[in-house]
């Protein structure tokens, strides 16, 4: 046999080696570890947020009635409804407010008409 000729590639590794090792720390974790609120906790600790959605939804309604009103078509039927709802409210608040007494005499007019006296 001929020494020196043929050359050999590197030798295989195996499958162990080449799997990702998990390094684990010395110190796994440090002081208490408290776990995360849930439910009613959870809402509590964090108003800001359901402000902000209040505030959300309320603007969103206002939006999408100022754009059926306006004569445009909203392709998204949970807001188109929102607003149509929206729309009825503010003719409700207007009719209410065009139907209030102006005067003291005209409100005690409309209590005596209540109470049957006129």
């Amino acid at each position: 046999m001929v020494q020196g000729k043929i050359k050999m590639g590197a030798a295989k590794k195996s499958a162990g080696s080449l799997k990702k090792k998990v390094h684990n720390s010395k110190q796994k974790t440090k002081g208490p570890t408290a776990a995360a609120a849930k439910g009613r906790k959870r809402a509590s600790n964090n108003p800001q947020k359901a402000v902000a959605r209040s505030i959300n939804k309320k603007n969103e309604a206002t939006i999408a009635s100022r754009v059926l009103a306006s004569g445009n078509r909203l392709s998204i039927a949970d807001l188109s409804d929102v607003g149509k709802a929206e729309i009825k409210k503010s003719k409700m608040a207007h009719v209410k407010k065009a139907n209030k007494a102006k005067s003291q005499a005209d409100r005690a007019q409309q209590e005596l008409k209540k109470m049957g006296r006129l």
